[in-house]
């Protein structure tokens, strides 16, 4: 409460001192600060992928990196295609550093047969879901090979349609 005292005291000195005009250019001036240092919403977007890529940064542990890694490249799929590619890449790279944890590798696998889906790049996403089949499948990991079995029916069901559209033999 002192504190407060003495701060209160200081404006009633201060504001005695200053004129109308004075205390009005000082509004005026707080006032403009305020609004030259406002973001748009879109600015807190982009500020958003920035801030995860800062934290990628100073991430020490390849768990990190490669949480990190994988959600900056699902944000920016939709906008920067070869730079979400890359921290895809990044994400599967640390992976291969954790020696004895595999199913990491696999969830980046799926991560990048999805966003190739998305993109519709069938054939790389089934080299995708394929490479992720082979780990849990090793892994005993039924929940998840079976997930896979059936993105990959879709996927083929998908590749028929195109080929239905197109009038061609597909084989």
């Amino acid at each position: 409460m002192p504190c407060l005292y003495a701060i209160e005291k200081t404006i009633q000195i201060l504001s005695s001192h200053l004129s109308s005009m004075s205390r009005s250019l000082l509004f005026v001036s707080l006032l403009m600060a305020h609004f030259c240092y406002a973001q748009s919403p879109a600015d807190q977007g982009v500020s958003a992928i920035d801030k995860t890529i800062d934290s990628l940064s100073f991430a020490k542990s390849p768990q990190q990196k490669i949480n990190l890694s994988q959600r900056i490249a699902i944000r920016l799929a939709d906008e920067d295609w070869s730079r979400a590619i890359s921290y895809l890449e990044l994400a599967e790279r640390e992976a291969g550093k954790l020696k004895n944890d595999k199913v990491r590798l696999a969830e980046i696998y799926m991560v990048a047969a999805n966003m190739y889906s998305s993109k519709d790049v069938l054939d790389v996403t089934l080299d995708y879901y394929q490479k992720a089949y082979a780990i849990y499948h090793t892994a005993n990991d039924t929940a998840e090979v079976i997930k896979i079995e059936n993105n990959v029916a879709i996927i083929y069901a998908r590749l028929m349609t195109i080929c239905n559209k197109k009038e061609t033999h597909c084989a």
